[in-house]
């Protein structure tokens, strides 16, 4: 299912931005839903907006702050991408847990504070150096897989213990490194790095092959509520 979500998602997203010119402003796990069917749901629109033309604001806003970009957290500038830096947010913990690490080992890897910054306990966006580590750990224990998205840090990072039972296999059902690359530059600090969002459904699609509310069809089905 949690693969599945990766398609859903990006298939939503694309529908939000490119057909209705909707920022959702809020995605995280709390605003994601799956219904008895198994479909997943981007949810609460309650602080989103839909623009004429041009889409970049200025000036406070409500917003979350653990997801949040981190222009939309300094109350910046910001535009369509800040809700692909939010999806980015919560693609990174879908794919801790496929690859069979724990949220709280990210946790505690992201925002333990070890910094000296007390914000890097607050949100990703604070923590994008950590954000980086953590998805170069992904990587060793992902299916490998040459990514167009990859950009390999100077030095390799040295892993004492690795805990995955997942199955190492390439094809639609598995998690490589081209994913984890891609979500490494959904979470850009700058929204001139960030994928577009037809860019990212490409890449994902793949996962909701099997969904019927997504597969081929994103400017037709509805998935918001």
């Amino acid at each position: 299912m949690l693969l599945t979500a990766f398609g859903c998602l990006s298939s939503a997203l694309l529908y939000l931005h490119v057909t209705q010119n909707i920022k959702h402003k809020d995605i995280k796990p709390e605003n994601i839903l799956v219904d008895r069917h198994g479909s997943v749901l981007l949810a609460d629109f309650g602080i989103s907006k839909q623009y004429q033309g041009k889409t970049a604001t200025c000036g406070p806003t409500a917003f979350t702050e653990k997801y949040a970009a981190p222009e939309v957290a300094a109350q910046d500038s910001r535009d369509l991408s800040a809700d692909i830096f939010s999806l980015g947010c919560v693609f990174l913990e879908m794919a801790t847990v496929i690859l069979s690490e724990s949220l709280k080992s990210l946790h505690m890897e992201v925002f333990d504070g070890s910094s000296g910054d007390p914000r890097s306990k607050q949100a990703y966006c604070h923590s994008l150096p950590k954000v980086r580590h953590w998805i170069y750990h992904l990587k060793e224990i992902s299916p490998r897989e040459e990514s167009p998205w990859e950009d390999r840090p100077d030095s390799s990072l040295s892993e004492s213990e690795r805990v995955s039972d997942y199955e190492h296999t390439t094809g639609k059902h598995s998690l490589q490194e081209q994913h984890l690359d891609m979500i490494l530059v959904m979470m850009s600090e700058s929204p001139d790095k960030r994928p577009s969002i037809r860019d990212l459904y490409q890449l994902f699609k793949e996962f909701a092959v099997d969904c019927p509310d997504c597969h081929d069809s994103v400017h037709l089905k509805d998935k918001t509520r």
